[in-house]
């Protein structure tokens, strides 16, 4: 994996590991508490870092909310193009930055998110149950569309609470473009 730094081993009876080969200038990327050194010719080891607590900010949440709107627009053009299953990875990514965003909200500092497999813990009941309940998505023109529509709902709600929290500027003129495009190339209100 990354271009042969990491090797990930997976054991006939499923156990798994990665071994990352790290270069003396990736050691700061890395906290040293967290990795058992198996081979180590030049003794050289990354820090034991102090946790310090990580706080959402605009700078940290505005991109996301600039990103989400970019993506959702896009549903106009596929759905036009009739990419009904590229419509599906679209709605992958808004789910993405709709974890992210809850994340954000829960103040969890993106090297403490841990890997792809474990996002339970980091979410509360009502995220999760938020998330579990947005509609399965088919491939097809309305399970594209209404799904789009329903974690939009979703996502600008909580975006626009947190940046409020955070007196972030809201991204108004290009929400309400999104909107306005939305309704008028695929009928989607939200």
């Amino acid at each position: 994996l990354f271009g042969g730094r990491v090797l990930n081993v997976v054991t006939e009876d499923w156990r798994r590991f990665d071994i990352a080969f790290i270069e003396a200038a990736d050691l700061p990327r890395y906290d040293g508490a967290q990795l058992v050194s198996l081979f180590n010719r030049v003794g050289l080891e990354p820090r034991r870092q102090v946790p310090t607590p990580y706080r959402a900010s605009a700078a940290s949440v505005l991109p996301k909310v600039n990103e989400f709107l970019r993506i959702l627009g896009l549903l106009a053009g596929g759905i036009g193009r009739e990419e009904y299953v590229l419509g599906l990875t679209g709605l992958e990514h808004l789910r993405r930055l709709t974890l992210e965003l809850m994340l954000e909200e829960n103040n969890v500092a993106p090297a403490s998110r841990g890997g792809a497999l474990r996002r339970n813990p980091l979410l509360t009941e009502e995220q999760r149950l938020e998330l579990e309940t947005l509609p399965p998505a088919a491939a097809t023109r309305a399970s594209v569309i209404a799904g789009n529509g329903a974690i939009a709902t979703l996502f600008l709600r909580r975006a626009r609470r947190l940046g409020e929290s955070l007196h972030m500027v809201w991204p108004a003129a290009f929400e309400a473009a999104t909107r306005r495009h939305l309704e008028r190339s695929v009928g989607l209100t939200f």
